[in-house]
């Protein structure tokens, strides 16, 4: 069975816009996440998500863009059922997306998007 990466690897449909849609898709999703939590420590988490994912997702398309010229997003609207099999999935999306850059700039970036939402995951799932 391939991992994740190389799956990503292999479908053209994953491109630069398609990763970027993703990750305006999990702010979407995460605010509305947010919205209807009743822990306030969930509350605060995925409001660190949603915000910190939408200062990170912009700083890597203005770095994309600078080299590659404007791309053309398009931003997904998905009925999540289960939020944390969601975001856990989400994880292991991002980080299997890096490989599909070559520049290790870029690749950084990915990487503190997958900080982020790991960090949510643990303050998810361990403090309520």
């Amino acid at each position: 069975m391939k991992n994740l990466a190389s799956k990503l690897k292999e479908q053209p449909i994953n491109g630069p816009k398609k990763f970027v849609g993703r990750l305006f898709e999990l702010r979407d999703v995460t605010h509305k996440e947010h919205l209807k939590v009743k822990s306030y420590a969930q509350h605060v988490a995925l409001g660190e998500l949603y915000d910190g994912i939408l200062s990170l997702a912009d700083g890597f398309v203005e770095s994309y863009q600078g080299k590659y010229g404007i791309i053309d997003i398009s931003i997904g609207s998905i009925n999540v059922i289960d939020y944390m099999e969601y975001v856990e999935e989400f994880a292991k999306y991002v980080e299997g997306s890096r490989e599909i850059f070559k520049e290790d700039w870029l690749k950084n970036q990915i990487d503190e998007m997958a900080a982020l939402i790991y960090s949510t995951i643990y303050k998810l799932k361990f403090l309520k």
